[in-house]
C-alpha cells in the first residue's frame, strides 16, 4: 500500500495512469455509441422491409394503377382529386355513399345539367366526354351537330329515375348496376304528323321558292327541337346499365355509362328529321304542284306548343273566374 501511495504522489506516474484510464473510457463509449446506431439501423430496415413487404401485399385497383402514373407526370392532384388521363384535375367521389346513391347523384346531375357534380362522381365515363366534345369552342359548328347537341342535352333533361332493377358486386371493386328511367322516346316518329301539311309547305317554300334546302332543314330542326322542348313530348321507359368502380382513396365512380350514351344519341336509330324529308319527297313525287299556291307562315307551326300552353292557361283562367 506504501509502495502504491509513494508511485501514485509521482506526478509522471499519476498523469499516465489517468491518462490510460480515460483511453479505456473512451474506447468502451465509441464502441457503445456505434452498437446503438447498428441496432437503430438494423431497426429501421427491418421497419422498411416490414413496410415494402405489407405494401406489396396489398393489391392496387387499376385506378390506383393509373393514377399512380398520372401523378409521376403531372404531380400530385390535391387531397379529394385524381388526375384524368388529359391531365385535368377530377375531384373524388364520396366514400360514405353507396354505388345506388352514386348512380342517382350522377342521373340527377344530369338531368339539370350539373356536369360539376356528376364529374365528382365519374371517371371515363362516356356522357361527360360527349358533352365535352359537343360544348368544345374550338369544334366545327354544323347545323347538324348543333341539332345532335340539342337532341341530347333535351334527353338528359328529360330523364327521370323509375328505380334500381338489379345490381351485381365483382371482387375487383367493380360494380354493375341496371337502372330503370323515364326519358325522351326519341324513337317516337308519329308526333308532327297532325301538323304535316304546314311543315309540308315549308319544305317547299324553302326549297322551291328560296331554293334553300339548309333553310328547309333548319326549319325542321326548329320544329322537332320545340316538341321535345314542349309539355306534351312523348317519354318512355328504358333500362340502362352502368358500371361503376371503386378507389381506394375515394368512393364509387360510375366508370361506363354506354347505355345511356347510345340512347342520348339514339345511336341506331334514325331521326325523325329524315323521316319527315322522305315523306315530303314521296309527296312531291305523287303530287308535283300540290303546294305551289299555297302561303305559308313558319309562326304558325313553329310557335304551335307555345299557343296551346297560352290557350290551356287563358281558358283555366277563364273557367276559374267565371266559378268565382
Amino acid at each position: 500500500m506504501d509502495k502504491i501511495k509513494e508511485l501514485w504522489g509521482k506526478k509522471g506516474i499519476r498523469y499516465t495512469i489517468l491518462g490510460v484510464l480515460s483511453l479505456v473510457l473512451l474506447i468502451v463509449g465509441v464502441r457503445a455509441c456505434n452498437q446503438a446506431k447498428k441496432s437503430n439501423s438494423d431497426t429501421k430496415t427491418e421497419t422498411t422491409e416490414t413496410k415494402s413487404r405489407r405494401d406489396k401485399s396489398v393489391a392496387l385497383t387499376p385506378f390506383e394503377e393509373e393514377q399512380k402514373r398520372l401523378i409521376r407526370k403531372y404531380g400530385e392532384a390535391g387531397e379529394g382529386y385524381y388526375w384524368s388521363e388529359d391531365g385535368t384535375r377530377m375531384a373524388l367521389g364520396d366514400q360514405n355513399l353507396s354505388e345506388t346513391e352514386v348512380i342517382r347523384t350522377f342521373l340527377r346531375s344530369l338531368s339539370t345539367l350539373d356536369f360539376a357534380t356528376a364529374q365528382k362522381y365519374s371517371y371515363k365515363d362516356q356522357v361527360l366526354k360527349t358533352l365535352n366534345a359537343y360544348f368544345n369552342s374550338e369544334s366545327e359548328f354544323t347545323y347538324s351537330e348543333s341539332f345532335k347537341k340539342a337532341m341530347y342535352q333535351q334527353f338528359l333533361l328529360s330523364m327521370e329515375i323509375e328505380g334500381i332493377e338489379s345490381q351485381a358486386t365483382f371482387a375487383d371493386d367493380k360494380s354493375s348496376v341496371t337502372v330503370k328511367i323515364k326519358a325522351l322516346d326519341l324513337s317516337n316518329k308519329d308526333f308532327w304528323k297532325e301538323d304535316k301539311d304546314a311543315l309540308m309547305k315549308g319544305i317547299y317554300s324553302y326549297r322551291k321558292t328560296e331554293a334553300d334546302s339548309t333553310k328547309a332543314r333548319n326549319f325542321l330542326y326548329e320544329y322537332v327541337t320545340n316538341y321535345w322542348k314542349s309539355e306534351v313530348a312523348q317519354k318512355k321507359a328504358i333500362t340502362i346499365n352502368l358500371t361503376l368502380m371503386k378507389t381506394g382513396a375515394g368512393g364509387w365512380l360510375v366508370s361506363n355509362d354506354m347505355d345511356l350514351d347510345n340512347y342520348a344519341k339514339y345511336s341506331e336509330g334514325e331521326t325523325v328529321i329524315n323521316n319527315i324529308l322522305k315523306d315530303y319527297d314521296l309527296e312531291i313525287a305523287k303530287r308535283p304542284k300540290a303546294f305551289e299556291d299555297s302561303s305559308f307562315d313558319s309562326s304558325s307551326v313553329l310557335n304551335k306548343d307555345r299557343k296551346l300552353k297560352s290557350t290551356t292557361s287563358s281558358t283555366t283562367s277563364s273557367k276559374t273566374e267565371g266559378g268565382s
